[in-house]
């Protein structure tokens, strides 16, 4: 038991990380080629939000509450300023040398939306691109620094977009590399909490309904979950990441871990019925008689799984390894615990 509260100890220190950036082998000519190609065009990432303005508002207002947002998301993860129309600056006459810049949207000062089309239409590459020609939908860049939480600074971009649909002044739409990945990120959690839980109450049905016995059912699920802290526990102490690819591991453990159970509880009922053997002479006869084909599937099984170690995806490699470990804590506290626990026969 102590192994166990050390592995749920470690089970709290996994990590979530569903970057597919993070996936490839460094020296795969393809990621090379990626890194070479974004020193050029940095954007994987990066995160769009369109705002689709539903109040009539003249075009000064919506460049103005564009400049409000874009100072709410001045937040740590954030690489500098986002960039919108209000925040773009333009060539114009003047200066010491004949030409400077000045923004489209001169803060401080009064402008007439006229004035402001005027500027637009000088220079015509940012309609369409940061303002459609209607001038309904305005565009906002954000560039999210590689090192920092990119989940935390989504979270925050999302809380903005909630907060002014509820307002009723814009409907926000976001997109972009980190956007997919978030998404992917939620669709794992909640698959997660509802296909454990469901995996767990449907074979305790037919456990029940096949033993009519509590102590059998709790003995089969008990070696599971314990297993499963300890897999997870090891994920969380070498500092693995926990990815989509990850969260397939319990529903893959739970059928292993009820076969190896299954088998010696079924064996263990038989000789207790139907030889009247007391409860150490079955275990031990039911041990003896299973030893070698628990012994022979777990290690087929391991080196099946265990097979994926050599993956050079990341995801994939962490998958079987951990699968591998899966097996092995089921196989050894099938021998060890089941055992103990079958004894309050």
């Amino acid at each position: 038991m102590k192994a166990t509260d050390v592995f749920g100890y470690f089970l709290t220190k996994v990590r979530v990380d569903n970057d597919i950036t993070k996936t490839v082998p460094d020296d795969l000519q393809e990621k090379i080629d990626f890194k070479t190609l974004r020193e050029h065009f940095t954007s994987p990432r990066t995160v769009v939000l369109l705002a689709h303005f539903l109040e009539p508002m003249s075009l000064g207002q919506k460049i103005e509450a564009m400049s409000g947002w874009a100072q709410e998301l001045s937040v740590p993860g954030v690489s500098g300023a986002p960039i919108h129309l209000g925040s773009v600056q333009v060539p114009v006459r003047g200066g010491f040398l004949g030409l400077t810049s000045r923004y489209i949207s001169q803060p401080g000062t009064a402008q007439t939306d006229e004035e402001l089309r005027s500027v637009l239409s000088q220079n015509r590459q940012f309609v369409g691109a940061l303002i459609s020609a209607d001038e309904k939908v305005m565009c906002m860049v954000i560039q999210v620094d590689p090192s920092a939480d990119q989940n935390a600074v989504l979270l925050e971009i999302i809380r903005l977009s909630r907060r002014i649909g509820h307002e009723g002044k814009a409907d926000i739409h976001i997109t972009g590399s980190p956007v997919h990945m978030y998404f992917i990120d939620q669709a794992m959690r909640k698959d997660f909490g509802i296909l454990l839980p469901l995996c767990f109450v449907v074979i305790f049905g037919m456990l029940y309904l096949l033993f009519r016995k509590l102590l059998y059912v709790i003995s089969c699920l008990g070696i599971i979950l314990v297993a499963l802290i300890w897999t997870f526990g090891i994920m969380g102490m070498t500092g693995m990441p926990f990815s989509v690819v990850s969260s397939v591991v319990p529903v893959i453990l739970f059928p292993i871990g009820v076969a190896y159970s299954l088998h010696v509880i079924t064996t263990f009922v038989r000789l207790r019925t139907r030889q009247g053997m007391q409860v150490e002479e079955s275990l031990g006869v039911a041990y003896s008689q299973l030893m070698d084909a628990l012994l022979l599937s777990s290690i087929t099984t391991f080196v099946g799984f265990g097979s994926f170690a050599l993956s050079r995806i990341m995801w994939t490699r962490v998958f079987g390894i951990y699968t591998g470990i899966g097996v092995l804590a089921e196989l050894l506290l099938t021998l060890v615990l089941l055992p103990i626990l079958l004894s309050f026969e």
